[in-house]
């Protein structure tokens, strides 16, 4: 179980990109929902496109949910780092360097990279339970 909490936080981590990006999204669209309900009279029309409109909006609310928690995840964990190069480390794979690339640029090997990032998981898990 462990191990699977761990790739799915190396996987967070490595599609950090996105999920900001879809989660700013979906933001959006349920901001502007919102403004647009409220400012409408509830005609009968109107009720029947809001009736429509409130399976796609839970769908929504969950999606921003499930990535807001991840982000949160994701900013714990790089505030919770201690020293610079596994600073450096988290914050090159969020920015979607993969381990060799990482590696390389920091003159370190990628093992060492590998070992950081499941260091950096591990103290997830833990901080989860």
């Amino acid at each position: 179980m462990i191990d699977d909490e761990k790739k799915q936080i190396r996987e967070d981590i490595r599609n950090y990109q996105w999920i900001m990006k879809e989660y700013k999204r979906i933001s959006e669209l349920i901001e502007d929902d919102e403004v647009e309900s409220s400012n409408q009279l509830m005609s009968i029309q109107n009720i029947k496109a809001f009736e429509s409109k409130s399976q796609s909006d839970k769908r929504l609310h969950k999606l921003k949910m499930r990535y807001g928690d991840k982000l949160e995840t994701i900013h714990d964990m790089m505030n919770s780092v201690d020293n610079d190069r596994d600073y450096a480390v988290i914050h090159c794979a969020t920015d979607g360097m993969n381990v060799t690339d990482i590696s390389s640029h920091l003159g370190i090997s990628r093992r060492t990279v590998y070992r950081i990032l499941d260091d950096i998981a591990d103290q997830a898990i833990k901080q989860q339970y």
